[in-house]
């Protein structure tokens, strides 16, 4: 997909998920919608990028391979505390809820999610 300059730009979403289709489908949605994606496919590798620069979303998968998504979402609430995350799992939210509200976290996507459903909510999120 060709590069959209940024001035064309809707805003800047944050990619934090292991699957690389996952990623790919999520970043080709939101690219399509007019946002800009940076795809990170683990915690360390989000919260480097985070550290340079911020973004105006982010969506951060709970699992993944070297550190928690939930210890992710806390680093990016410590640096950006209005952030607004959207949190991905493969659990129910009644299992994640506790842990959402421990954290002030009020986005939850379940996996398997609809793609076009998930760029409306950022969208959303986005525009208020």
């Amino acid at each position: 997909m060709n590069a959209l300059p940024r001035s064309s730009t809707r805003g800047h979403v944050l990619l934090v998920d292991d699957q690389e289709y996952v990623r790919v489908l999520l970043s080709d949605n939101l690219e399509y919608d007019h946002f800009r994606t940076t795809c990170a496919s683990t915690g360390r590798e989000a919260l480097a990028f985070a550290q340079g620069s911020r973004p105006d979303l982010a969506i951060v998968d709970i699992r993944l391979p070297d550190i928690s998504g939930w210890e992710v979402c806390q680093s990016l609430m410590r640096l950006w505390p209005d952030l607004p995350i959207i949190v991905l799992s493969a659990q129910n939210v009644a299992e994640i809820r506790p842990r959402m509200q421990e954290l002030s976290l009020r986005y939850f996507v379940a996996k398997p999610y609809d793609p076009i459903a998930l760029s409306e909510l950022v969208k959303q999120i986005l525009s208020k």
